[in-house]
């Protein structure tokens, strides 16, 4: 009776054991499939990213090709607050303020 007993011992702990290698098998296999599709999708976002930096690197060049001025140099403008008379750093006209007093 004992030895009957260790025997289904042993086989129930065989087929737990193979019900769970099985199990892990399953899910290692889920976790790669979304290991790779979270892969994939983050591959097409840094392409489609890298294209967007790149059609705004040639607008950037096309922009200063256009005004021929640097940003470096509209930065110097704006902070040296130079400006034609009546003109502001962008074209537009000033606006002149209110003042209650005189000085």
């Amino acid at each position: 009776m004992r030895n009957f007993k260790i025997q289904n011992w042993e086989i129930l702990e065989n087929s737990l054991f193979t019900f769970v290698q099985e199990i892990l098998i399953d899910v290692a296999a889920e976790l790669t499939r979304r290991h790779e599709a979270t892969k994939e999708a983050l591959e097409i976002q840094a392409k489609e990213l890298e294209e967007k930096r790149r059609q705004f690197e040639t607008e950037k060049e096309t922009w200063k090709k256009e005004r021929q001025v640097t940003l470096e140099e509209l930065r110097r403008l704006s902070l040296e607050g130079k400006k034609v008379e009546g003109e502001t750093v962008d074209g537009k006209k000033e606006k002149k303020k209110k003042r209650f007093f005189n000085s």
